[in-house]
């Protein structure tokens, strides 16, 4: 879908999975704007390389009227290298959007002395990363359903 082939050698995994949300997106037409991701199951079965073209096969499984999900299946030289389930439930009137990620990490009780939970750099280096993977998957999300193109490296 969107690849820049220049400088990769294989394709990160965010990426695939966020191509093929939008493909679950897409294959929804003029109703996805109604709908809402609720879930994301993901498999990585094999790796998926810049070349050749990877096609995004969307399945329908379960057509509901409040609920879709859609089986996507990512496929280079005619072998399934990633497969995702996604399921979408209709936006309802009146409902309020919960955030359930938060931004900052909670404040939590230091291990005991002697532990083996490692030191606090570690913890730190630990929730940065946490942090960095969560601002990118929301950042992939707000692509998806903006109908924008999913950046190959983040911001």
């Amino acid at each position: 879908m969107f690849l820049d082939r220049t400088s990769m050698r294989g394709l990160y995994g965010g990426q695939v999975m966020g191509q093929a949300l939008k493909a679950a997106y897409l294959s929804m037409a003029d109703l996805a704007s109604s709908f809402v991701l609720q879930s994301l199951h993901c498999y990585f079965i094999s790796p998926l390389q810049t070349s050749p073209d990877i096609v995004y096969k969307a399945e329908h499984v379960k057509i509901g009227s409040n609920f879709r999900t859609i089986v996507v299946s990512a496929i280079q030289n005619s072998r399934v290298g990633f497969y995702c389930m996604v399921s979408f439930q209709r936006e309802q009137a009146g409902s309020r959007e919960i955030d359930y990620c938060t931004k900052e990490m909670p404040e939590v009780p230091r291990p005991r002395e002697g532990g083996q939970a490692g030191s606090e750099d570690q913890h730190k280096g630990k929730f940065k990363l946490v942090r960095m993977v969560k601002e990118r998957v929301l950042d992939v999300c707000a692509c998806v359903k903006r109908n924008i193109q999913v950046p190959s490296k983040p911001k």
